[in-house]
């Protein structure tokens, strides 16, 4: 199967039928992981409940809706289920922080 992709044409073997066609682009407007984990570098990295977080995911963006910040998932092959949250100052990390332990 020969399919063109861009100017270069890509050949695939029917042995690859889970070979990807196009890389999976962000839309416009949303950030890359990279991006978002240099702008906001101070992380703090809260564990996914089996049940999921509830209500409470909206008590901890209320309580970040002062702060500079972005959530990104932290999970991944290997790594359990989470959510990363992260701040542009570290004040505001360790205010969250310890937020969540009271």
């Amino acid at each position: 199967m020969v399919v063109l992709r861009g100017l270069q044409l890509v050949t695939l073997c029917h042995r690859q039928p889970h070979a990807r066609l196009f890389a999976m682009p962000y839309h416009k407007g949303v950030l890359s992981k990279r991006r978002r984990l240099l702008e906001w570098p101070h992380h703090v990295l809260v564990p996914t409940p089996e049940l999921g977080h509830g209500t409470r995911l909206n008590d901890m963006h209320d309580f970040c809706r002062s702060m500079d910040y972005q959530t990104a998932s932290a999970s991944g092959p290997g790594k359990p289920d989470a959510v990363r949250w992260c701040f542009k100052s570290e004040a505001d990390a360790d205010a969250f922080k310890a937020w969540l332990q009271s």
